[in-house]
């Protein structure tokens, strides 16, 4: 952090979902700062830099503490930086968000960024402009390529879209990944034991990426390390009208444990059926046997 006497070899981005693209800029990161004996870092924002330019905000792909999470363990870095993207940062030219912040008070010897990378105000630094200062500064940089997959420019933004319409296979391919929700097990009403089909009940975080209101086929990752098959439904659940706040309900396969006030992850791994109101319970625990049995033979498949 500030003060220390470590050089750093610096990753600049907004690494929202840390996908195959970013990840691939942070191994230039990890190698580099290997060869060079200093630390890797990811220098990011608290917030995405857009929500404060149109004062929209923009759906992400994971929490802050998801996020770090994936730039440690996947991207290697030794040390993740959350600057507040105040309305100074806004306003900054990217000459001085360079000199001042990135090298002066972080201390970079070396920076890393993306082909497409805009920083400073009005998004006026790009990363040829990045790349001479750096050199006229004394500090090294790397420019690294984006990733396409299919013809297409990996981005966070075709991550958004791909979960919004629920194709969490392509999700998988362009995270490497599955689309994952962490969250605290809440009790709820207790429904689903009514037609032979309990659930576990975790609220979707505010701010993330909504996928599309269905029935997924999800595995459920618990504090034992046990990552265990399950089947969910993503939505307002229209059959018991339980009001219109999104919620996560798994029912785990052959599991009649306990997870009340549990922390756990659950990944969509793949879309079943879209959220429907039943006529009657009857209909209702019909569908799910059906969504079940769905499930049970992707794991037969695929395991878990």
């Amino acid at each position: 952090m500030e003060g220390t006497s470590f050089g750093r070899v610096i990753s600049l981005g907004f690494f929202d979902g840390v996908h195959i693209g970013h990840q691939k800029l942070l191994r230039v990161c990890a190698e580099r700062a290997e060869t060079l004996h200093c630390r890797p870092c990811v220098l990011t924002f608290d917030r995405h830099p857009a929500s404060v330019v149109s004062g929209k905000d923009v759906p992400l792909i994971g929490t802050r503490r998801q996020s770090e999470k994936w730039l440690r363990e996947i991207g290697r870095a030794d040390e993740v930086v959350f600057l507040p993207f105040s309305e100074s940062v806004r306003d900054m030219h990217w000459r001085d968000f360079l000199r001042d912040v990135v090298i002066g008070r972080f201390g970079a010897l070396h920076v890393v960024c993306g082909e497409n990378f805009r920083f400073g105000k009005g998004g006026g630094g790009r990363a040829f402009d990045l790349s001479d200062e750096c050199e006229r500064s004394g500090v090294g940089c790397d420019i690294v390529k984006s990733v396409t997959l299919s013809g297409e420019t990996v981005s966070s933004t075709r991550v958004r879209a791909s979960i919004s319409e629920g194709d969490m296979e392509e999700v998988f391919r362009l995270l490497g990944r599955p689309y994952s929700i962490d969250g605290a097990v809440e009790s709820g009403r207790k429904y689903g034991r009514t037609i032979s089909a309990p659930t576990i009940n975790i609220p979707f975080p505010e701010g993330l990426c909504q996928p599309k209101f269905g029935v997924y086929i999800a595995a459920v990752s618990v504090k034992s390390g046990e990552r265990l098959p399950a089947v969910l439904n993503f939505g307002v659940r229209p059959t018991f009208r339980l009001g219109s706040s999104p919620m996560i309900e798994a029912h785990i396969l052959g599991f009649s444990g306990e997870l009340y006030g549990e922390n756990v992850t659950v990944e969509f791994l793949s879309f079943v059926r879209p959220e429907e109101a039943f006529p009657s319970n009857d209909a209702l625990a019909s569908a799910i046997a059906r969504d079940i049995s769905k499930a049970e033979e992707f794991f037969k498949e695929n395991g878990v």
